[in-house]
């Protein structure tokens, strides 16, 4: 739901790649056996004369996924690989039984083209996927099981438990983020514990490590996130959603009112609540099916739908303090140098400024309600 800032990594990345390479280099062990796996196998070069290629690592471990590809086109082939077979149950849980065959074909051919890559065409060209939802699952299983097999061998050198408990803390503090980026409602904020600093948020894989195990620890596959959100309601489900350092709900969706055969003029300025929250999508969006994922996911509408009295609340202080009494308030502070966004903080308790969505839980509820 709401942007992350993909800057924030720079401050600890020198320190995280110096303390995870000692790591991994003590693990890696290049295995002429492993070239044996799988065709998958041969298209990741980690090495450089049987040595680790500590300039891919670093890639890896430090960089932005666009950056990745960029600069090693070969793990754009193993993101798409991953992705096939990730979010394939979206085709597997579709009902095909009011379908003709020809619809059928056309909406597998038109999923697996979205991850057409070189690693999977000699699969494509032995199988005739498109055939039926049995063939389709044939398909995406053979393609997991040689995954997994190169997937057992990345993580015998690149393993999340390098991280301890300690180190995850101190990544999570440092992300700086006060919100939960996925639903805005619960803060995840450090605590001292004996001298420790450690924080409430969970660090999840935006990437599930036990299908992307390549990216287990790569910085920009980490999000800061409530337990709620990722223990009880993300996991490891195969959902295609937003990816919060590309992008938020802020230029996508947007949280209004609906009204209902019970509203009225008074539901429209805080007197009752006899409203519905909606969470409206913008015409031709771009990403409008990770938005419905998210929603849906996440459970959103269900979970904001308790927050009706904070926004029977604002609508109320909107009517209240119109623009008539806020030029007066202008006026009364301006001796304190207050700006507009500092009057809305005192008005409402938000700036009501894009840029600061992350730092009180329903502040993108806020940010909608009261600019619509």
């Amino acid at each position: 739901m709401i942007h992350l800032n993909s800057n924030i990594f720079q401050v600890i990345s020198k320190d995280y790649f110096k303390n995870l390479f000692i790591k991994i280099k003590q693990n890696y062990t290049f295995k002429t056996s492993a070239m044996k796996y799988n065709f998958l196998f041969n298209h990741i070069l980690f090495w450089e004369n049987n040595e680790l290629n500590e300039d891919l690592l670093n890639t890896i471990l430090l960089k932005p996924f666009n950056e990745m590809i960029k600069k090693y086109p070969e793990l754009n082939n193993y993101i798409l690989t991953c992705q096939l077979v990730f979010y394939s149950s979206s085709i597997s849980n579709l009902n095909f039984k009011n379908m003709s065959n020809d619809e059928k074909k056309t909406i597998i051919i038109s999923y697996v083209s979205k991850y057409n890559n070189k690693w999977i065409e000699p699969i494509m060209n032995q199988q005739s996927y498109y055939k039926s939802k049995k063939a389709f699952s044939y398909f995406i299983s053979t393609i997991n099981i040689e995954l997994m097999k190169l997937n057992d061998y990345i993580s015998s050198f690149i393993n999340y438990m390098y991280i301890d408990s300690d180190m995850r803390h101190e990544l999570l503090i440092n992300l700086e983020s006060s919100v939960c980026p996925y639903c805005n409602r619960q803060y995840i904020t450090p605590y001292d514990d004996n001298g420790k600093l450690k924080t409430t948020a969970d660090l999840d894989h935006f990437y599930p490590k036990s299908i992307f195990t390549l990216f287990s620890l790569s910085l920009y596959n980490f999000v800061p996130a409530c337990q709620i959100c990722n223990s009880r309601f993300k996991l490891a489900q195969g959902y295609k959603i937003l990816y919060p350092y590309d992008q938020g709900f802020s230029e996508n969706a947007k949280f209004n009112l609906k009204i209902n055969t019970t509203s009225d003029i008074n539901s429209l300025i805080g007197d009752n609540s006899n409203f519905e929250l909606d969470i409206e999508l913008f015409n031709n969006g771009n990403y409008n099916e990770e938005i419905k994922n998210n929603i849906k996911l996440f459970h959103l509408k269900e979970l904001y739908d308790i927050h009706k009295d904070y926004v029977r609340e604002l609508l109320y202080k909107k009517y209240v303090y119109a623009n008539t009494y806020k030029e007066q308030l202008v006026t009364l502070f301006k001796e304190l140098n207050l700006d507009e966004h500092e009057i809305n903080l005192f008005l409402y308790g938000n700036t009501l400024q894009i840029e600061d969505l992350g730092k009180k839980p329903l502040s993108k509820l806020a940010y909608d309600i009261l600019n619509d």
